[in-house]
């Protein structure tokens, strides 16, 4: 009786480890990752105009690399060819409007009200 209330009790133990760890998984860190994508803004917009079910099944929720001239700048956020929002992990200081920069982010999506791709967690990869 008194090994299996202590099976019992380490199965308990076992799966509520599993659950937790499959729960809250770690972070991605999006900057490690390698881009699945490697895009102009302006192409990134064709593309997904193109066909948006099969782009958002090819790269939603994945790393991308994008190049683009910044059209508007934020503390943290800039527009690339008034076509991609990115959002920053860090501030973006000594970027300057109308630059050309490359990044590398998570594709979160379209903005139908704005008409923009979005990608969040980005980092600058060239100046």
């Amino acid at each position: 009786m008194k090994r299996k209330a202590i099976a019992t009790i380490l199965i308990i133990l076992l799966l509520t480890f599993l659950a937790y760890k499959y729960i809250y998984k770690e972070h991605r860190n999006i900057t490690d990752e390698k881009a699945v994508l490697t895009i102009e803004s302006s192409k990134m917009y064709l593309s997904f105009k193109e066909n948006e079910e099969e782009f958002n099944r090819n790269f939603l929720d994945k790393t991308v690399q994008v190049q683009g001239n910044i059209t508007r700048i934020d503390h943290n956020s800039v527009v690339l060819d008034s076509k991609s929002y990115v959002i920053f992990k860090d501030s973006i200081i000594n970027s300057k409007p109308n630059g050309r920069i490359t990044i590398k982010g998570r594709y979160v999506g379209y903005d139908d009200l704005l008409d923009q791709i979005k990608i969040d967690q980005a980092t600058l990869i060239k100046d």
